[in-house]
């Protein structure tokens, strides 16, 4: 299952793809290259044009990575 084109605070906009109840990857279309949060309990894996993205997590739990306007990343979740 997936869906897209959900517009989020801070210029993205994000599509999902889930499996057995849970999602798996969120792609993340960056609209004004603004810093990317996303809050997820479990480890997170981030590419753009198939290269790996630099991701920093906070103690809270919350990671974060730069992006770049009009840029896709698409990130893992495990």
């Amino acid at each position: 299952r997936s869906f897209s084109g959900v517009s989020v605070r801070g210029g993205f906009e994000l599509g999902f793809k889930w499996k057995s109840g849970k999602p798996t990857e969120l792609k993340v279309i960056s609209k004004a290259g603004e810093p990317f949060r996303l809050l997820h309990l479990e480890k997170i894996s981030v590419s753009c044009n198939n290269r790996k993205v630099k991701v920093k997590q906070d103690p809270s739990g919350i990671y974060s990575f730069p992006t770049l306007k009009g840029s896709t990343y698409s990130i893992q979740l495990f």
